[in-house]
């Protein structure tokens, strides 16, 4: 009995060992990247579990001999017992035959009985690993296989970072030509006077467009004392016989041009306190909102600060070779495309910087001219060359009889006119303008 538990421990100490071996080289590879390693290790481990499977196999069939031995021994004693070593069942149809037996003898074939259960249990137990093992051969030939595939996917995950790290150099550069453009004081003073500019012109605008509309009423307001004070139709009336009166469609007309005029002014100065309070309510918006503006641009420059201070280094072609090297990818064919690539983009890098010397920051418009000299030459003279007004033959008596306006019944003639507050071009024009109400006021009936 001795010699058969040296046996079994000589096969448990083989497989021990076997499995030591395989645990040695999973370690390994657990702890490599490179894949020259890994191929290497993936083939040793597919030899070591086949060793560990081998060791498994002495170990069971060591086993299913002293099951065997045991089986025989019991069969002296009656037990009838069905044993199946490659499926390990193991039946006794007879366990109540113990009972026959006493003393040391019951107790020897009682230790056998639970031998053989317990070396059955173990064998279905190695039988179990030898499947298990024969998975990771399977898997190591499948890793083995995938190897080439996972090279080429590192190698690519290598460069793209070698290249990536070029690349947000150039996006770093964006980063900060964006920053002083953002920051040009001479943009900003440019962006100022626009806004003003701006802003004068829509005021000069809203102006213009009151003044028009206050004209438009003043000058139906003429045209409608003008219809009412024009006799120029001839209406026969009971006891005076025809008479002159004036055109009733054409006061209806002009009372309708009035009343539409001041209705277009009502809309303007409503318009206007409209636009009056909306303006009201932007400057007290626009007073928080240039708060926010400066703490925004306050923020967004710290930020830029931070990460410009924090801003990765670009990588050296020798740190692209040394990762390259740690994975086992150092070879003369990946180094050449990485080479090349390098060599491409250093030259159209470049090509790029000769043309951006030349794209330099412009310093403006020369002395503030927008047109060429000759233009403004012209608009100079267009707007400096006024004609020059004699106000004094304004108030004179030149304009005696002389035609001012006509119908087809009857012509209006002044006699005279004078003028003493027009002291210039502008009050001559505005004088003019209320010629009509003068000469239907002043004037004098001729039939």
């Amino acid at each position: 009995y001795k010699a058969e538990i040296n046996t079994l421990y000589k096969y448990e100490n083989a497989l021990d060992n076997a499995k030591d071996a395989v645990d040695r080289l999973n370690d390994a590879l657990d702890n490599t990247d490179n894949f020259e390693e890994q191929e290497k290790i993936l083939k040793q481990l597919i030899g070591a579990t086949n060793d560990e499977i081998d060791a498994t196999e002495d170990l069971k069939d060591a086993q299913v001999d002293q099951i065997n031995d045991y089986i025989r021994q019991l069969k002296k004693y009656g037990f009838q017992i069905n044993y199946n070593s490659k499926t390990n069942e193991l039946y006794i149809k007879n366990m109540d035959r113990l009972g026959k037996y006493t003393g040391d003898t019951a107790k020897k074939l009682e230790e056998m009985i639970e031998e053989i259960q317990d070396l059955n249990d173990d064998n279905r137990d190695l039988d179990s690993s030898i499947r298990d093992l024969t998975g990771d051969i399977q898997d190591f030939n499948e890793q083995l296989d995938e190897l080439p595939t996972e090279k080429l996917e590192k190698f690519h995950d290598l460069l793209e970072e070698f290249q990536q790290s070029r690349l947000d150099q150039i996006q770093n550069e964006i980063d900060d030509i964006q920053h002083d453009m953002d920051n040009d004081p001479r943009l900003q003073a440019l962006e100022e006077q626009i806004e003003a500019l701006e802003k004068q012109n829509d005021e000069l605008d809203n102006q213009k467009d009151l003044e028009e509309k206050l004209l438009a009423v003043e000058e139906a307001k003429i045209k409608l004392q003008n219809a009412q004070n024009e006799k120029n139709i001839q209406v026969y009336r009971e006891g005076q016989g025809f008479v002159w009166e004036a055109d009733p469609d054409a006061i209806a007309d002009a009372q309708e041009e009035l009343e539409q005029a001041q209705e277009d002014l009502n809309d303007k100065l409503k318009d206007d306190q409209l636009q009056a309070l909306e303006d009201e309510k932007e400057a007290i918006e626009k007073s928080y909102q240039d708060r926010i503006d400066a703490l925004e641009k306050f923020l967004d420059e710290q930020e830029y600060l931070i990460d410009k201070a924090n801003r990765e280094g670009i990588q050296s072609f020798d740190e692209l070779r040394e990762a390259l090297e740690k994975y086992g990818l150092d070879s003369k064919e990946y180094l050449g495309q990485a080479t090349e690539w390098l060599n491409n983009y250093n030259k159209e890098l470049d090509k790029l910087r000769e043309n951006l010397d030349d794209l330099g920051v412009s310093g403006g418009l020369q002395d503030g001219l927008i047109y060429s000299s000759a233009m403004q030459d012209r608009i100079d003279a267009a707007l400096s060359n006024k004609p020059e007004v004699d106000t004094s033959l304004l108030t004179s008596r030149a304009i005696n009889a002389n035609t001012v306006g006509a119908t087809q019944n009857s012509t209006i003639y002044i006699n005279s006119i004078e003028l003493p507050n027009v002291q210039n071009a502008n009050d001559f024009v505005e004088a003019l303008k209320d010629l009509p109400r003068l000469a239907s006021s002043q004037s004098t009936l001729r039939t």
